[in-house]
């Protein structure tokens, strides 16, 4: 596993999944995303009211960036990439230390991800939560 700085062009992804997601907010509630905590609220709505599909990966993968970028946000982490095997993942580096280890990152896509694929029941704000308690010594 190899962890480098975000690119332009992964930052450009990165925007492009909030802006896909924002849209779809506004259109289906008309108001978009705010880059705070409140956001988890719209985004479990837009879940709880079935407007994400288990097939949907596209979707589910943007719902983690935005949940990554408000981690980013109130925890004041760093969005990092990590490539492994060929594949390239955005991945919040959740430590200040130097050392960066695989235990200093959270990988939000991936959560999401999982969580929606198996059908798992997904409360944003217990996970938020959790993520920000396991980041506290």
């Amino acid at each position: 596993m190899q962890l480098y700085e975000l690119s332009d062009e992964d930052l450009r992804e990165l925007n492009r999944a909030i802006s896909d997601v924002d849209s779809k907010l506004q259109r289906w509630y008309g108001q978009g995303l705010q880059g705070a905590v409140a956001d988890l609220g719209l985004l479990q709505r837009m879940l709880d009211e079935g407007h994400v599909e288990r097939a949907d990966r596209l979707l589910a993968m943007e719902i983690g960036v935005v949940f990554g970028f408000v981690l980013r946000k109130t925890m004041d982490w760093t969005w990092v990439v990590i490539e492994d095997e060929g594949r390239r993942e955005p991945a919040l580096l959740i430590s200040s230390s130097e050392a960066k280890r695989e235990a200093d990152l959270l990988l939000p896509v991936t959560v999401i991800l999982r969580r929606l694929e198996a059908g798992k029941p997904l409360d944003l704000a217990d996970l938020y939560r959790a993520c920000a308690q396991s980041a506290t010594p």
